[in-house]
């Protein structure tokens, strides 16, 4: 067909228009099957199918959920008072008030209140904040292996979380390698009793070691490997690429990181007592990432 339709653009007996007519038309009919050819091809791309049957899934080993505990008690009086004691240079009630809002500290709300003590800097907060919070060792009531767990402590934007079992606190539940966010809260009331019962059902997702064969665009996913990240390069997870978009923007508005992300790469620059201003101005935008 499409030689016959040459034949006839060929025809010295043609009129140019017509003969540029018939030319016209071939490109609108190549241009026009083009478009649903690659669609097709396209799709065949994005959406490859990839079909297994796991016959062990009895043997299973899943992987249980992280607990964070954000304490609404966290402040160790007796180590605040021996801290303000060895500080004599420095007005006790400044101080006191200081150091009340460092260990209550939200980025939310009284984050501004730690900017107008400019005595102590920034980069001295996380030295000065651990000391003065509890910090008890856990100690589990059943010896029994599952209970067999690791703790440590972490600082966020929703101030101190570690292990202390305490009557008031905020329980975060998220992945192994996942960070608390205020998603994934499960608050509890003050004057509670002093242990919570929660009952959780897991459900283990597994893919084909084929799956990693395929391009990330066309899986639509990426496995912990893999990370594009520019804070976290050595792990990737859906809670670190929302952190790692709200540190951009950190960066991007006021130049610099919060003190209370001091774990992320070295090379960030920590922000002063005008970037936590900053910070503060835009916490409320910044939060909803």
């Amino acid at each position: 067909m499409i030689r016959n339709i040459l034949s006839h653009a060929k025809l010295s007996s043609y009129h140019p228009i017509e003969r540029y007519y018939w030319i016209f038309s071939i490109f609108v009919v190549f241009g026009m099957s083009f478009i649903p050819i690659s669609s097709f091809v396209f799709k065949f791309l994005t959406n490859p199918i990839n079909v297994s049957v796991d016959r062990n899934y009895f043997h299973f080993n899943l992987t249980f959920p992280s607990v964070t505990l954000c304490l609404h008690d966290r402040l160790n009086e007796t180590a605040m008072n021996e801290f303000v004691s060895s500080n004599e240079k420095i007005s006790k009630k400044q101080l006191v008030k200081f150091l009340f809002d460092l260990a209550y500290f939200d980025i939310d709300s009284n984050l501004d209140q730690l900017t107008k003590f400019t005595k102590i800097h920034p980069n001295e907060y996380i030295p000065v904040f651990n000391p003065i919070t509890y910090y008890d060792k856990h100690r589990r009531n059943k010896d029994v292996e599952i209970y067999k767990v690791n703790f440590f402590d972490i600082e966020t934007e929703a101030s101190l979380s570690y292990q202390y079992i305490g009557s008031n606190f905020d329980i975060y539940l998220h992945g192994q390698m996942e960070l608390p966010s205020r998603k994934s809260v499960i608050r509890t009331e003050r004057g509670q009793a002093s242990y919570i019962k929660l009952l959780f059902t897991t459900h283990a997702i597994t893919s084909d070691s084929n799956v990693k064969s395929l391009a990330i665009f066309q899986r639509k996913c990426r496995f912990d490997d893999e990370s594009n990240l520019l804070y976290f390069p050595g792990h990737y997870s859906p809670s670190l690429c929302q952190l790692n978009c709200k540190l951009s923007a950190y960066e991007k508005h006021c130049g610099c990181i919060p003190f209370f992300y001091h774990y992320v790469t070295p090379e960030t620059n920590q922000c002063s007592h005008s970037g936590l201003k900053c910070i503060h101005k835009k916490a409320r935008k910044l939060t909803l990432i």
